[in-house]
Order: structure tokens, then C-alpha cells, then sequence
């Protein structure tokens, strides 16, 4: 506690502009509540306050940093889908925002540009209402059948909107599933192998590195299509589709479906032990030769498969095998043997570029 000195008397400093306080008269400070200074004179307990928040009303500006970045314009979400490899129907949902907040909009066509195998589904027609701040959602639906590539681009007109900023991308590539099982009376024989270079030195030491960090690896396995339609399917096979990719079941890594799948599941219920799954993998649902669909790995979970898309179909439990797929190339030539008029067989080989295993 700091202590004060007492003066000999009155403030006074001699001089021509000295004054003399000793008769000057001030108010006490607890006259004006501002001036309080200390601990007021009032019994009971000392509290100390915090200072509190003061809130001052104030008005926003739209910047174009930041708001006009959301305002003020359409805007299509997602803007960009990457597919990677399309073997069965694929439907994309697409939601349409119309960012003018206090003035609707009027869509007065979609146009769809690219490769054949793309639809669009508009349940609202055209033209098409926008009230401000509203948004509406559509479907697009990827088709198995197509060009070889998937590079679409579906943009919403809408009038004095500029379309640059209202398009959607679509990406893929379209394989076909070599949908045969093996014939299980013959091996199925799978290996991979890396690639690698030595350089040799001039006193014959010699220094080896790995050229191609992940493997290329080869199945191969033999078919038997018997009855009116499996031989057809697999000549058509051999012969229609060598230059382009298959995608490959890895069968010897089949697993039966645990419980039955409903159209829209993103779940599978399927053992997961000892598979090889990673996300980004492709899921195959097998029934048959001409009963299959093909799903991409979202997530690996303690009971199954979660998937990026909806299924689209139903799937029974334990008639419906559940297997990796993978992006294969059947060599330039094969062959096919016809055993009758109804019977026919074929030893094929893949070539599995980059296969994790």
C-alpha cells in the first residue's frame, strides 16, 4: 500500500504566473459518476467487475470478395464429376440454386454436349420458374451404353445469365464386365510383377532402382459358355470389345452377399476379411452373366461397403456375389473354341495395369 507524504502547507509555486490554490473549491467525485475513481465508499464485499460488450448497430455492405461470390448468380452444384470407370447406369444428383435473393429467374433450356450415353431428367419442364433464393434438383443419368469415353458437359440457360457459370462437367471412361464366371474345373492363375532397370558401372558394380512403383499384374482363367445365349456373349466379348477395357471380377476373392439390398442402399453387408478393398475400388454385384451391377468403394466399414453412389437395384442375400473389380486389356489375340452348336470355350488372359493388391 503506497503512503503519502504530507505537505508543509498549501500548493503554492512563487513567481510572476503563480497562483495561489489554497482557496480553490472542487466538486467531491462521487458528484459525477464518470469521475469515480477507486473503491466506492459503499459497505459490503469488494466485487471487481469485468468489462462487458458493447454492441453498436451497423450496416453491411455486399463486396464482391465475398458475397457477390454467392449472390447474385446461379449456381449448379457439384460443377464437376469425375465418374472414373462407368459400367452400369450411374445417376448424378445435381442441385440448381438460383443466388438472386430478391429476383427470380426463368431457365429456358438445358443443352447437353458430348459423347452419346448421357440423359438428362427435368421433371419441371420448360421454361422453368426460379423464385429467388430457391433451388431445384435434377438427375443425371449416365448411361452403360455409349461412346468409350464420358466427357459431357449439360449447361442450364437461363435468360440474362451469363451460362459460363452454370454448366456441369461429366468425366469417364466405359468399360464393359467380362460377366463370365470361370469354369472352375480349370486353374484361375493371377500374379503381378514390378519393373526395374540396372545400371552398371565401368568396374562392373551395379546399381538397381524400381521403375514402376505399383505393379501390373495379369489373370487369367478359362470360360465355358453353354446353352443358346453364354457362347454368343462370349465371342461377342472377344471379338467386339479386345480394344477397348474390360472391367475385370477378381473371382477368386468372391464373398456372398449377407443381407438383401434395396434400390437406393449406399451399404453393403459382405465379409470384408482377407479382400484387398480400397476406397476408390470398384464393387461388383454378380447374379449371372446378364444380372450384375458395378459400385464404387466410398468407405470400408466393420460389417461391408459403403458406397459413393446409390444402388440402383435389388439384390438378394447369398445369391449375390460381391467381388473386387479391376481395369483390365485382353490380349490382341484370343481364341475361341466351339464344342457345339450350344457350347463353346475360351482361355483368357488380362492385363491389369497398376493393380494394388
Amino acid at each position: 500500500m503506497s503512503v503519502g507524504i504530507e505537505a508543509a502547507g498549501p500548493f503554492h509555486l512563487p513567481g510572476l504566473s503563480s497562483s495561489d490554490l489554497s482557496g480553490a473549491v472542487l466538486d467531491p467525485p462521487s458528484v459525477d459518476a464518470s469521475r469515480v475513481v477507486g473503491i466506492p465508499d459503499v459497505a459490503g464485499p469488494f466485487v471487481r467487475a469485468l468489462p462487458g460488450l458493447v454492441s453498436l448497430p451497423s450496416i453491411g455492405l455486399e463486396t464482391p470478395a465475398s458475397d457477390l461470390a454467392w449472390l447474385d448468380r446461379i449456381h449448379v452444384l457439384p460443377r464437376e464429376v469425375d465418374l472414373g470407370s462407368v459400367l452400369s447406369d450411374v445417376e448424378v444428383p445435381v442441385e440448381v440454386w438460383n443466388g438472386f435473393l430478391r429476383r427470380a429467374r426463368s431457365l429456358v433450356a438445358i443443352n447437353l454436349t458430348g459423347p452419346a450415353g448421357v440423359e438428362v431428367v427435368n421433371p419441371y419442364g420448360l421454361p422453368t420458374h426460379f423464385p429467388g433464393s430457391e433451388s431445384k434438383a435434377y438427375i443425371i443419368r449416365v448411361l452403360a451404353e455409349g461412346g468409350a469415353r464420358v466427357d459431357n458437359l449439360v449447361t442450364w440457360v437461363f435468360l440474362s445469365v451469363d451460362s459460363n457459370g452454370t454448366t456441369l462437367h461429366l468425366l469417364g471412361l466405359r468399360m464393359l464386365p467380362f460377366s463370365l464366371m470361370p469354369d472352375l474345373n480349370d486353374p484361375v492363375s493371377q500374379g503381378y510383377g514390378y519393373l526395374g532397370d540396372v545400371i552398371t558401372s565401368d568396374d562392373g558394380s551395379e546399381q538397381r532402382r524400381l521403375l514402376r512403383e505399383i505393379p501390373h499384374g495379369w489373370l487369367e482363367f478359362t470360360v465355358t459358355g453353354i446353352g443358346a445365349a453364354d457362347p454368343r456373349l462370349v465371342s461377342a466379348l472377344l471379338h467386339g470389345w479386345t480394344h477397348r477395357p474390360f472391367g475385370v471380377p477378381v473371382w477368386p476373392w468372391w464373398n456372398r452377399l449377407r443381407t438383401a439390398i434395396v434400390p437406393g442402399a449406399t451399404e453393403i453387408d459382405v465379409d470384408v476379411t482377407d479382400v484387398p478393398w480400397s476406397v476408390g475400388m470398384l464393387a461388383f454385384l454378380w447374379r449371372d452373366a446378364d444380372t450384375w451391377d458395378v459400385a464404387r468403394v466410398d468407405a470400408i466399414l466393420a460389417e461391408g461397403l459403403r458406397m459413393t453412389l446409390p444402388i440402383t437395384g435389388a439384390w438378394p442375400a447369398t445369391s449375390t456375389l460381391v467381388l473386387p473389380m479391376v481395369t483390365g486389356f485382353l490380349a490382341p489375340e484370343q481364341t475361341f473354341t466351339w464344342l457345339s452348336l450350344r457350347a463353346g470355350r475360351a482361355r483368357v488372359r488380362f492385363t491389369i495395369p497398376a493393380w494394388r493388391t
